[in-house]
């Protein structure tokens, strides 16, 4: 096409849709634009050889430009062979590989309850005179991440940050060298000036002298320790931080942290019925009991929901099997078979959390495996643990009570309450889970528990 249909498709993109930002480039690829603190791309698909992208980079048979600032109409591209696509960021961390806000693979729904939260701390005037931190706290698959990207979507926090936005996943290994590389990625995509600290606390003074001035938000998703996460804490006072973490104590002393839990039945009940034509008279109160309102589980019920009614079974009907499977080999006997999949599985996510808390003492895994006798009730009082764990692992009190403190710390529990009577209980779904993930010694749990009262009562044949 020629320059003034490129010119009118670009203006056609515009009216449709409005966060389209045209960018004005020179015949050589070079840019000249006005800094007015937003992210454009120009991609540029070139049918034949790769074109040279100053500034940018090829991307098999794709150019990518990625410039800072924003201007009115574009005056030139050049010579291109292919379509181009003008698109703007609009700062949601589009600059840069990896940075992008994850997309879901399913129907967003709703959690004003949190959202709303989470969007009224980020945007407090009172706290422009200190680093202020949110934090996104809950068990793995509760949707920290998805509520993440919707709190970084919602148009009155893309205005109060004047849309600069910026997205950075870390992960259970992220450290050292690496951990250093994310910080200088997150720095080259602010200041569009690549650095190569090697050393965290170096990449993060140095962010942190970026981001001096700027109202911004910047998202670090799944952080995993204190270490992790203090690079991103340094300095920038008027850059808002959100942290999403299975670990609340690796949030700052100051921070709003926000419980991510289970989804209320409404809730739920969009989940398991997503992608489902007709859903009239189905009763999905079962099936939400037995998820236990646990985002994960719903999502992987409604997918095997749908594959029993694309092989024929009416809504109903399929609802009514998965919740047979459901009761009859706990929350595991959804999880994908497919490796890809494996991430979204309920096994994968616990796994993760067990091997943390496993990681100074091996035994601790059993310790909480060893909850699964208590199934009638969820609230287990400690004074009940130190008795059991003293017969089975040898902890004392002080012992008993650092491990109530770390399965709450790692949401490996609802809750845990230090009071007059202190005590722990469990999410409906993870005591299901542990209960079925524990079959072959369910039986050696019960006796080691009624063992552990014997002992404490003095009663003989204990052992």
């Amino acid at each position: 096409m020629d320059a003034n249909e490129r010119r009118d498709s670009a203006k056609d993109v515009d009216r449709a849709a409005p966060d389209t930002v045209e960018q004005q480039v020179d015949a050589d690829g070079g840019s000249q634009v006005d800094q007015a603190g937003r992210d454009v791309h120009i991609h540029a698909a070139v049918d034949g050889q790769p074109m040279d992208a100053p500034n940018g980079r090829v991307e098999a048979r794709q150019v990518v430009n990625a410039f800072r600032g924003e201007a009115t109409n574009v005056v030139e591209a050049g010579t291109i062979y292919g379509n181009v696509t003008f698109g703007s960021g609009s700062g949601l961390g589009s600059v840069g590989e990896g940075s992008a806000v994850p997309v879901p693979a399913h129907r967003v729904v709703a959690r004003p309850e949190l959202s709303g939260r989470v969007i009224r701390a980020l945007t407090d005037e009172s706290q422009d005179d200190m680093l202020a931190v949110t934090g996104l706290c809950g068990a793995g698959g509760f949707g920290k991440t998805t509520l993440a990207a919707v709190v970084a979507g919602d148009r009155h926090v893309r205005d109060w940050f004047r849309d600069e936005v910026w997205w950075v996943t870390l992960g259970e290994h992220v450290r050292d060298i690496e951990l250093a590389s994310k910080v200088n990625d997150l720095t080259a995509r602010v200041s569009g000036v690549r650095t190569d600290y090697r050393d965290p606390e170096q990449a993060g003074q140095h962010l942190g002298a970026v981001l001096e001035g700027r109202r911004c938000l910047l998202i670090v998703d799944d952080v995993w320790n204190e270490a992790q996460l203090a690079p991103f804490n340094i300095g920038g006072l008027s850059c808002r931080r959100l942290v999403t973490t299975r670990i609340s104590s690796v949030l700052p002393q100051n921070a709003v942290s926000v419980i991510v839990d289970i989804m209320s039945p409404g809730q739920a009940r969009a989940v398991l019925s997503e992608g489902l034509a007709s859903t009239g008279g189905v009763d999905w109160q079962p099936l939400w009991a037995l998820t236990g309102g646990w985002p994960v589980l719903l999502a992987l019920a409604n997918r095997q929901v749908q594959t029993y009614a694309r092989r024929g079974l009416k809504v109903a009907a399929a609802v009514q099997r998965v919740a047979e499977r459901l009761a009859a080999k706990g929350p595991a006997a959804l999880d994908p078979k497919n490796p890809a999949q494996r991430r979204l599985a309920v096994t994968a996510t616990v796994e993760v959390s067990l091997d943390l808390l496993a990681e100074p003492d091996p035994s601790r895994r059993t310790r909480f495996l060893e909850l699964a006798v208590f199934t009638e009730k969820n609230i287990i009082f400690q004074q009940t643990l130190e008795i059991y764990w003293a017969y089975t692992g040898g902890l004392d009190a002080d012992e008993v009570e650092q491990l109530c403190l770390d399965l709450a710390d790692m949401s490996l529990v609802q809750g845990y309450q230090h009071g007059q009577r202190p005590m722990l209980w469990l999410h409906d779904v993870m005591r299901e889970y542990i209960r079925f993930h524990t079959d072959a010694d369910l039986a050696r749990y019960h006796q080691d528990f009624l063992k552990s009262y014997r002992r404490q009562l003095g009663i003989a044949g204990s052992e």
